[in-house]
């Protein structure tokens, strides 16, 4: 028998911290409140990880996979991001951009880019959307 998993992805101010792949080994049900429903549950997380704000160091061209940054300790494997450039958001059509290697400030990506980055063009989390309701 497979144990549930779960996964989380949790915004705070310019930060998105992931943590995936939780195997559930007991969870609680409280329907006391009139209000809310509590769920308690017990287990550990396989991955964990998150993805900041920061800015392009060196220019990138569109399909480019690898993007130079200032910090790259904002940033851990498996993060998704997005770039900002003016006030437009590039999300690779609202799936974000997963880092699949950091090396130095080198961050390499699962996709190409699909626009010309500058030096100082925003790169920040990416914050997935919940799923549709079935």
């Amino acid at each position: 028998d497979e144990n549930p998993s779960v996964s989380l992805w949790i915004k705070k101010d310019h930060t998105v911290f992931f943590a995936r792949g939780a195997a559930v080994n007991t969870t609680r049900l409280d329907l006391k409140n009139n209000d809310a429903v509590v769920f308690e549950f017990n287990g550990n997380f396989m991955d964990l990880g998150w993805a900041g704000k920061d800015y392009i160091a060196e220019a990138a061209l569109t399909n480019d996979t690898t993007v130079k940054v200032k910090n790259p300790k904002l940033f851990t494997k498996d993060a998704k991001i997005q770039f900002v450039k003016g006030e437009t958001v590039y999300n690779n059509s609202n799936a974000g951009y997963k880092i699949t290697d950091i090396s130095a400030n080198t961050l390499t990506l699962d996709n190409g880019i699909e626009v010309d980055l500058s030096v100082d063009d925003v790169i920040e989390a990416f914050l997935p959307s919940a799923p549709a309701d079935s």
